[in-house]
């Protein structure tokens, strides 16, 4: 009897529009992580003044492959919706949508609970359906009028409905919390975040709408640039962020915030801004005199958009904003474009002589270099863009105390080349003497193994975990076509066998695959659990293969697996090797593996 179980993505985008990355595909929302990282409780977290390596692991090793960015992105996450932001929830039971006139309500139900909140839609003068968008938190505060010359539409987003900011008695009040209540972790910002991702569900699956939901920006000012950067960092199916004037909890250093001030600056600072407003989740206040606690920092934040497209506009007119530490906090993130070789996708834009949220003519051709390359598609302009008008430098001595790694690209299977057998002679036969037949017992049968199918098909395994006992299991698979056509994925279906050692509820999250996590299901059976393909998942071509599937599994209350006997399990193949304990299934037919 199968169980229905839930399904986490963290994927990497890979735009329709550019070539793709080795690292990765992207068709999904993107959940929280917090639940499967292990948390390190405020009172152990060290000192450190610098700004956080965002390429080492909670466990102190270091990135060496471009593919576990997306396991790096997942702690800093947890670190962040646990610390700084709240839970950001999953997607609830269903999200719908309805269109008239240039209005789009999404309705979000959770249990016996609905939310509605409304959009409008401004549409391009140019261009045609569907067209490319950009969400505006509250609104865009970008040159509207050229979005639209340019054929982009433009959807502004209810914010204040969806989470309340009017000061900070605020807290728990708005749509967001009238369905997941009003004690909820969640700060406004993460709020607004999920409501991001809800227009986004709605915008998928309303047509009326005319908006392409797969070439979708997300853009906000000050305050709600906040909000902005938070959304393009959680959903990665918005394939461009441009967060405007975001100052503190946007683009500015905390860290580099509280030198600012101690040097005499009035720059906002993390023991300011909790007692401003709701943005942040309550406990975040404890950082108020120890930033230096913090295992993460806002470089870290803007890191989690790569490799998409990630352009900030800002203002240096205003020292509130602070806008060095915005400059530096940009020069350190786009550490992380440059180690995964896509440095054009990330930009930072800093021109004053204008007030605030006040969008200068002087910065338009570069907004219009990121909309034409990662939205409508075939830009060629330049957008590696590191400007300043007010020469600032980037102390990086001072900052940081790591370099850029060299990763190496996603290692891909080699083909093993199947022997061609060698014909043996047939001897021939010698006549013997027919011998007295004597009664000989019939022997009791022996169970034999169900043989390894010798198709075309072949599942190569490997452990993305070589611990037994921890309290997650990540097997990694890739699937081989051998044959000479092309074979479906949507006829396929994958098991692989393990213990529960226990009863607790298992929950499954693809992390990351290259043929788009969104297109593959998951379904628990007693002894294993099965794999299967939607029909967005395409064919695998003969003599091609899938690429990484990153599989992972906990228990709901995150107690420890044993995994030593599982049938699937092999700590030794920590790089792909074709595995016959993980059997493959075409159109229910057996047809890679040995069953146990």
């Amino acid at each position: 009897m199968f169980k229905r179980i839930k399904i986490g993505i963290s994927v990497i985008l890979c735009l329709s529009i550019v070539v793709c990355l080795s690292i990765g595909t992207h068709i999904s929302e993107g959940v929280s992580a917090a639940a499967a990282i292990t948390i390190p409780p405020f009172s152990s977290l060290q000192e450190n003044p610098k700004l956080p390596d965002p390429f080492m692991f909670l466990d102190g090793t270091r990135m060496t492959h471009k593919d576990q960015w997306s396991s790096r992105r997942d702690e800093i996450k947890a670190l962040a919706e646990n610390f700084q932001y709240g839970v950001k929830p999953p997607k609830p039971d269903s999200v719908t949508g309805s269109y008239g006139n240039n209005n789009i309500t999404v309705t979000s139900r959770l249990g016996s609970k609905s939310v509605s909140f409304t959009a409008t839609i401004q549409y391009p003068s140019t261009g045609s359906a569907p067209y490319p968008a950009v969400i505006g938190i509250g609104m865009s505060n970008l040159n509207n009028a050229e979005l639209s010359r340019l054929g982009v539409a433009v959807i502004n987003l209810p914010n204040d409905d969806i989470a309340n900011q009017a000061n900070a008695s605020s807290r728990g009040k708005g749509k967001f919390y009238d369905l997941y209540g009003s004690n909820h972790s969640a700060g406004s910002i993460m709020a607004w975040a999920w409501g991001v991702s809800r227009l986004i569900d709605a915008l998928e699956t309303t047509s009326a709408t005319r908006i392409d939901a797969q070439r979708l920006g997300v853009t906000g000012c000050s305050r709600n640039g906040k909000g902005a950067l938070a959304a393009g960092a959680w959903d990665e199916r918005i394939a461009l962020t441009i967060p405007q004037e975001p100052g503190a909890g946007g683009s500015s250093s905390w860290r580099i915030n509280d030198s600012l001030l101690a040097s005499g600056q009035n720059v906002q600072t993390l023991s300011q801004i909790v007692t401003e407003n709701t943005w942040f989740t309550s406990s975040f206040s404890q950082f108020g005199n120890a930033v230096n606690k913090l295992p993460f920092d806002m470089h870290s934040i803007a890191a989690l958009v790569a490799p998409r497209a990630l352009m900030i506009i800002e203002n240096p007119d205003y020292d509130w904003l602070g806008p060095s530490s915005a400059y530096q906090s940009a020069m350190t993130s786009r550490m992380v474009w440059d180690a995964l070789g896509v440095s054009d996708r990330m930009g930072f834009s800093q021109v004053g002589g204008h007030a605030h949220c006040s969008f200068p003519a002087s910065q338009q051709p570069e907004v219009t270099a990121y909309i034409q390359k990662f939205l409508i598609g075939g830009g060629t302009g330049n957008t590696n863009i590191t400007k300043t008008d007010r020469g600032y430098t980037f102390d990086k001595a001072r900052w940081v105390d790591w370099s850029i790694p060299s990763l190496t690209p996603t290692p891909t299977p080699t083909p093993t080349p199947t022997p061609t057998p060698t014909p043996t002679p047939t001897p021939t036969p010698t006549p013997t003497p027919t011998p007295t037949p004597t009664p000989t017992p019939t022997p009791t049968p022996t169970p034999t193994p169900t043989p390894t199918p010798s198709g075309s098909l072949v599942v190569q395994y490997k452990a993305g975990d070589t611990n037994a006992s921890d309290n997650q299991i990540k097997p990694h698979f890739n699937i081989k076509n051998n044959g000479t056509s092309a074979v479906n994925l949507s006829d396929l279906k994958l098991r692989y066998y393990f213990s529960k050692d226990g009863s607790a509820e298992v929950n499954a999250w693809i992390d990351w695959a290259q043929i788009g996590s969104a297109n593959i299901t998951t379904a628990f059976a007693d002894a294993y659990v099965e794999l299967g393909f939607g029909p967005g998942a395409e064919a695998i071509p003969a003599g091609g293969q899938t690429g990484d599937i990153q599989l992972r599994m906990s228990k709901s209350d995150w107690s420890k697996f044993d995994e030593t006997n599982d049938y699937s399990y092999d700590a030794a193949k920590t790089s792909y090797t074709d595995w016959d304990h993980v059997t493959l299934y075409q159109n229910g037919t057996l047809v890679w593996g040995i069953e146990p």
